[in-house]
């Protein structure tokens, strides 16, 4: 498993929101054109969105990537966002049955 957590920060909560509202019309994308297996965006506060992406493995992720990196950073750019990226291989999980 391979996980890419990011915190974005915004310089107010109207450009955090135009950010949520931009990702979630990837959506449809993730589906066809991506490798994600789940994606979750949180509102942390302080203008900031906190994004989770797990994928199977760091080729999935580098796949998706090449169309996903190219939108974000512009969407990010237009909103003077500030991106903290985070991504990792799984070494411990825990699931509920």
């Amino acid at each position: 498993m391979f996980i890419r957590v990011f915190i974005i920060k915004f310089p107010n909560e109207n450009k955090k929101e135009l950010a949520a509202t931009f990702i979630e019309s990837l959506k449809p994308r993730f589906d066809k054109e991506s490798k994600i297996l789940d994606f979750q965006t949180l509102d942390i506060g302080e203008g900031k969105l906190l994004n989770i992406a797990r994928y199977k493995n760091k080729v999935e992720f580098e796949e998706t990537n090449k169309w996903f990196h190219p939108k974000f950073t512009s969407m990010m750019k237009e909103l003077d966002g500030i991106l903290e990226n985070i991504p990792g291989e799984t070494i411990i999980e825990y699931k509920r049955n």
